[in-house]
């Protein structure tokens, strides 16, 4: 029974957390929410020119999920009660990202096993492999073509929607919310989608700005 109820305690935490906070109203703890926010607005643009795997995959990610937080949040009028939703959700939010950052790493460390087992079969064939009349002919290793076009394989359409879709958002005054990578998508391909949203938004703000 009383370990039922630390569970319980342990589990709400953080949302008696945000209650002691909006009840209480201390003012210290708007600030540090605050600052919070500021830190996670200035990371989140230095990550954008980010190539890392890591912080494509994960860290990204993490910040605009969290930076979305921070604006449904905002339209919460009682400065007290809005620290206090953050406060609350904020926690949940970082063990979500640690659960998934383990399940993304059993799946990466899933097909390096994989892949090594590949290899050393590989290494194995090639050195016990049949020999002699016998021997199975190796496969010449075929040339691949450079890819002529910029855009590695992106259709014009997709790069026009993408463009569309950074005007549209500033125009609207929204943030940022550029694309997100697929688990399958090769590198370049993604990047010709951020580039092209990027472009968009930019040309937009410009006209917003009079530039």
């Amino acid at each position: 029974m009383a370990e039922n109820v630390l569970q319980i305690l342990l589990l709400s935490g953080p949302i008696l957390l945000g209650i002691i906070v909006w009840l209480a109203k201390p003012a210290a703890a708007i600030d540090l929410v605050d600052r919070y926010n500021c830190w996670l607005s200035a990371e989140s643009a230095k990550l954008d020119n980010s190539s890392s795997r890591l912080v494509r995959y994960w860290i990204r990610p993490v910040s605009r999920v969290a930076l979305r937080l921070v604006q449904v949040t905002g339209r919460i009028a009682d400065p007290f009660l809005c620290c206090g939703v953050r406060v609350a959700i904020f926690p949940y939010m970082l063990v979500a990202a640690v659960f998934g950052a383990f399940i993304v790493l059993y799946f990466i460390m899933i097909i390096f096993i994989f892949r090594a087992a590949l290899m050393i079969w590989a290494i194995w064939d090639s050195i016990f492999g049949e020999k002699g009349p016998n021997a199975r002919p190796r496969a010449e290793p075929k040339v691949q073509p450079e890819n002529p076009n910029p855009t590695h394989g992106l259709t014009a359409e997709k790069i026009v929607e993408w463009h569309n879709y950074g005007e549209r958002d500033a125009a609207a005054g929204r943030m940022k919310h550029e694309p997100w990578a697929g688990p399958f998508e090769p590198h370049e391909v993604y990047e010709a989608r951020r580039k092209a949203y990027q472009q968009g938004y930019n040309h937009a703000l410009g006209q917003k700005d009079g530039v």
